[in-house]
């Protein structure tokens, strides 16, 4: 038997490379893949039939029809055996909207969603970044009073009000008066993930221990701070994963 069985993230993965549509068996092969080394170990320990079995389990189990997962319905069954990504909380649609795959998910006994529903959720998310922002001005004012630097705190910077690409949103000083470049990604909970675009990642590389990210969670309760020197070196030495959600597409 397998003992590392198929988690429900690795499907929903594999749905999305593969634009969202797929068949039980191509999502199987993706898995089989992505995890390398676990098909020798399978046919090592006869547990292969068992390991296909999970994966269609997964995908069965969380498509309409299941009561008792009927708020988390990840897949719909459609015609010749396909299944397909649908939304199934509003976290969800985001990430499905920003891979790309606005045409793909349909939740479960719910239309598709809006025009005006998406718009919402772009000025709701703009609404909560710009609060982060204005939390972590106020925390950087009362850091730097706390050590005398009233000076620098009046010299704090909020970019993000007239400059949008600039790879950051707040200037700030460290205790000596040098110069920090401050990325506030916001939240509303205590989540593991943030996204971040090509430029961020570009001006972190450069900027290095003078670039920092400041994650501001349960923005809209009893919210806290944590701030994150050179992000470029976790991605660097392979303490954080990315994973690519939108392509450029060349003509030629």
């Amino acid at each position: 038997m397998i003992d590392d069985p198929v988690k429900i993230n690795e499907v929903i993965e594999a749905f999305k490379a593969l634009e969202g549509k797929a068949k039980s068996r191509q999502i199987e092969d993706y898995i089989i893949s992505s995890r390398g080394n676990i098909l020798p170990k399978a046919y090592q320990y006869g547990g292969w039939d068992s390991y296909r079995k999970t994966i269609n389990q997964v995908i069965q189990v969380y498509c309409p029809g299941y009561k008792k997962y009927r708020h988390k319905q990840y897949f719909e069954k459609t015609d010749h055996g396909l299944f397909r990504l649908v939304g199934f909380n509003e976290l969800d649609h985001r990430l499905v909207i920003e891979s790309g795959l606005i045409d793909t998910h349909e939740a479960a006994h719910k239309t598709k969603i809006t025009k005006k529903e998406f718009d919402d959720i772009v000025n709701e998310n703009k609404l909560i970044g710009e609060k982060g922002e204005l939390l972590v001005i106020e925390y950087e004012r009362n850091r730097l009073s706390s050590v005398g630097r009233t000076d620098l705190a009046s010299q704090i910077r909020h970019v993000a009000l007239d400059f949008i690409s600039e790879g950051y949103d707040v200037i700030s000083f460290d205790e000596v008066g040098n110069k920090i470049f401050i990325e506030v990604k916001t939240s509303r909970s205590e989540n593991d993930s943030f996204y971040i675009s090509e430029n961020e990642f570009t001006v972190a590389k450069g900027l290095r221990k003078s670039y920092w990210i400041y994650r501001v969670l349960n923005c809209c309760s009893n919210y806290k701070i944590i701030s994150i020197q050179d992000p470029y070196s976790f991605i660097e030495s392979g303490q954080w994963q990315m994973r690519p959600i939108n392509y450029i597409v060349k003509c030629t």
